[in-house]
């Protein structure tokens, strides 16, 4: 059966339990918050970025009473409020949330086919009076790489092509790039049960949004709107249950290298029958693809969420550090550029027993297309590569994308092994492994409604205010601002 990974309350300010999935050509980041990207074959789907604390991407939705109040959402973000809690299991992330009497439980998962994802959003009304609701999904498109994105957005945008099929409920966009189209980006909205259910689409994201407001407190548009200079990709759906009634939601976001294709892959998910049997295929995939060993799995999930977010660790290797200096050539002679995410092992501490745990989460963002550099200081008397000076299996896959460095620790001097310890993203020791290695990686820099932010933001924008506030409590990697990078992966 599916292995549940964690179970617990999602939170604002503890560093996020992140979760990859993956068929085929197609892979999907998300955190326990709700955030992260999808990418198909390298392609980044939709913008996302560790540090954007204001719009950190995601394919998020918001749930909106018509009786009035702030609407929420069924996971932490993008609001940043409530108590949701979460489960992450082999094959799919399921959010649950309970607001205002009314009861919601989001399943995200893949299509075995790698041609897509599915988020199923269930709605029960635990109430006594009947409830008019409004749902609105949210997914800012990409179709291309981050940092060409961010780099100037205006002119990114201005190349969307898209069309909405009322009909079939159906939204597809693409970008044209050089006399050639990228692969087209399509939406489907499905509901089932005894409810009516009126669909609407929203192309225009500064509409949904609305000027000067940002995803924490959005406008939400009233009426449909086709894509514009600033598309979106968004499905919004209006009904009423009454007290005990129940509706489920199904939106099937799916991806095809022409708009043949990616129709072809939402005709084949009309049904609940249909995506309840796509799940059990993931699932089984994913139990036949699990590592025996359930313990090597929870680490994976934790040294990932540590790379992305920071480790916290570092502190305690402060006199280390402190004697280091800056001589980027320490990394060159290993054919490390720098530019990667590193993971450093001190081998000759007594942490033999991590070498095995490192390898195996090694091969796992190999397979994710998630490159890092992997530098293991080793009193061995010999440079090498190759897994096996390790003493690890043979038969353990050989990476292509990752990199594993075996450094003579006892050439090193001062200096030289501060610079190691300093350059690495993470620090792989048993400190990780514990409750106390999970510290805030900063304050809750979610704004409340009406209050003021400081004078002193360097370029008068939001996101440099929560910039400064966040490198203050804590700075994260350098190396997390060029993550958009075509070398990094998906």
């Amino acid at each position: 059966s599916p292995y549940l990974y964690a179970k617990e309350t999602a939170s604002l300010t503890e560093r996020p339990y992140c979760h990859f999935l993956r068929e085929g050509g197609y892979c999907l980041l998300i955190n326990e918050r709700g955030e992260g990207y999808s990418s198909y074959k390298g392609l980044r789907l939709n913008p996302w970025r560790a540090t954007d604390f204001l719009d950190p991407g995601g394919h998020f939705f918001y749930i909106c009473d018509d009786k009035g109040g702030e609407p929420w959402s069924p996971t932490l973000a993008p609001q940043g409020q409530g108590k949701v809690t979460y489960e992450i299991w082999d094959d799919s992330i399921v959010f649950e949330r309970e607001e205002r009497a009314i009861f919601s439980r989001l399943t995200v998962f893949l299509l075995p086919d790698g041609g897509g994802e599915v988020r199923l959003l269930s709605l029960s009304n635990h109430g006594r009076e009947e409830r008019s609701l409004r749902v609105y999904s949210y997914l800012e498109p990409l179709l291309g790489e981050d940092r060409a994105y961010r780099a100037h957005k205006s002119f990114y945008k201005l190349f969307f092509r898209g069309k909405y099929e009322d009909e079939k409920t159906r939204a597809f966009l693409y970008r044209r790039k050089e006399g050639c189209s990228s692969p087209t980006l399509a939406l489907q909205g499905r509901h089932f049960g005894k409810t009516a259910v009126d669909w609407a689409y929203y192309g225009d994201r500064e509409d949904f949004i609305g000027r000067g407001r940002n995803l924490f407190s959005p406008k939400l548009p009233d009426e449909a709107a086709s894509a514009s200079l600033d598309p979106l990709l968004s499905l919004g759906a209006s009904f009423r249950l009454k007290p005990g009634e129940s509706v489920t939601l199904a939106f099937v976001l799916a991806i095809g290298e022409t708009h043949a294709q990616a129709e072809g892959v939402l005709d084949q998910y009309q049904s609940l029958p249909a995506l309840e049997e796509a799940k059990h295929l993931t699932a089984l995939r994913a139990i036949s693809c699990r590592d025996g060993d359930m313990s090597a799995s929870e680490r994976i999930h934790i040294l990932t969420s540590s790379l992305l977010y920071g480790g916290g660790n570092k502190g305690i290797y402060g006199d280390i550090i402190a004697n280091g200096y800056d001589h980027q050539d320490l990394l060159y002679r290993y054919g490390v550029s720098g530019d990667r995410p590193i993971v450093l092992l001190d081998h000759s501490s007594g942490r033999e027993e991590l070498l095995a745990p490192l390898y195996q989460a090694l091969c796992y963002w190999d397979g994710l297309h998630f490159p890092v550099d992997a530098i293991v200081l080793t009193e061995e008397g010999e440079s090498r590569y190759h897994h096996n000076a390790a003493g690890l299996q043979a038969e353990a896959p050989i990476l292509r994308g990752c990199k594993l460095v075996f450094i003579d620790r006892r050439i090193l001097n001062d200096g030289e092994l501060g610079f190691y310890y300093g350059r690495a993203d993470l620090i792989l020791d048993e400190s990780l492994f514990t409750k106390e290695a999970e510290a805030p990686r900063c304050p809750a820099l979610i704004p409340t409604k009406g209050s003021r932010l400081p004078a002193e933001s360097p370029s008068g924008f939001v996101d440099d205010v929560f910039w400064i506030q966040a490198q203050k409590a804590a700075p994260l990697p350098a190396w997390i601002n060029i993550m958009a990078d075509r070398n990094l992966g998906p």
